[in-house]
């Protein structure tokens, strides 16, 4: 686990780009020179990124943050209450990151990491698992794949499809649309 908490200095914050894997980064909203809402801008130059909180005595800016997609805010005058928590949960989702799902496909042995699957998608008797790197098949069913991952954040949203919570953009009665633009129809049954 490496956690970073960046403050006021700019030096400090630019210290942060030669590493490449964050697990979790604290960065303070209102900071002379370079604010945190600017180096979150920044995070997609790292090859993964990080859990991102925001540490902030400005409740007005936490709305302007959401677009740097943060898991979660502390503010200053609440934040020995509030940041053992978070921190807490932040360790059960880089957890959940690290958990995978493996399978048989055309003789191999997959194992896929559950945070790189997007979906999966009924396709007679077998499952096609929609990834950030392509495309996989192999025969199973829907139910035995829902259940073998009851606690890994996915969500059966049609009869066809079970959908990584974290890969959802948006959604409502009639598809769920997905970080990278796919749309998915949504079932009666599972609105």
């Amino acid at each position: 686990l490496f956690l970073l908490f960046v403050s006021s200095s700019v030096f400090a914050t630019l210290a942060f780009r030669p590493l490449y894997y964050l697990d979790i980064l604290l960065l303070d909203i209102d900071m002379p020179g370079m604010d945190g809402m600017e180096i979150a801008s920044r995070l997609g130059q790292l090859n993964k990124e990080p859990l991102l909180i925001f540490v902030t005595s400005h409740d007005e800016l936490v709305y302007e943050s959401f677009q740097y997609h943060p898991y979660g805010f502390v503010r200053k005058r609440f934040y020995k209450e509030e940041l053992p928590k978070l921190l807490k949960d932040c360790l059960k989702e880089l957890e959940r990151e690290n958990k995978h799902f493996s399978f048989r496909t055309d003789g191999k042995d997959i194992r896929l990491l559950l945070s790189e699957i997007n979906y999966f998608e009924a396709d007679s008797n077998y499952l096609k698992v929609f990834t950030k790197q392509g495309e996989y098949r192999f025969r199973s069913t829907m139910t035995a794949v829902e259940n073998s991952l009851q606690s890994g954040g996915f969500i059966r949203i049609h009869k066809g499809f079970l959908v990584n919570q974290a890969a959802v953009k948006t959604i409502n009665s009639e598809e769920a649309e997905l970080t990278d633009g796919t749309k998915l129809p949504m079932g009666k049954t599972f609105v």
